[in-house]
């Protein structure tokens, strides 16, 4: 038989999960591959857009925040008042508050991390980390 005491919640943890270079690369290729693609039109190290020059140690734009660099990301459906699209900076410091959201809200543990995660959930947490919130989509 259950009672109200046994469905009750009692108390809550927080759970400490570990992000890796490697999580955060394979986040933001997933991302970029078809997570962002819909509100998202250019991703590229931020203040490398020229084409001239790339960063050291980057071959792909996934790779540029767990290396050392930003990322920006050019907004598909928003300009500026001179009419230019509208530019996001991506900070490594801000994806990893984006997991955190995402986890939150969404209710993940450790399993988020798992390689299995999709283009929808890369998404959720590059817009909390730009944002603090779902715009899109």
């Amino acid at each position: 038989m259950t009672t109200d005491i046994d469905t009750k919640v009692v108390g809550h943890i927080d759970l400490r999960i570990e992000i890796t270079g490697r999580d955060v690369d394979d986040i933001m290729s997933t991302a970029l591959e078809g997570g962002i693609n819909y509100w998202c039109c250019e991703a590229y190290p931020y203040g490398y857009n020229d084409g001239a020059k790339w960063p050291e140690n980057v071959d792909y734009t996934s790779q540029c925040l767990s290396r050392g660099y930003d990322i920006a990301l050019v907004d598909a459906e928003e300009d500026d008042e001179h009419g230019v699209p509208v530019q996001y900076m991506l900070t490594l410091s801000a994806l990893i508050r984006g997991i955190q959201m995402f986890c939150d809200i969404h209710e993940k543990g450790k399993n988020m991390i798992h390689p299995d995660y999709d283009a929808s959930a890369a998404d959720c947490i590059v817009q909390y980390a730009l944002f603090g919130e779902l715009l899109y989509g």
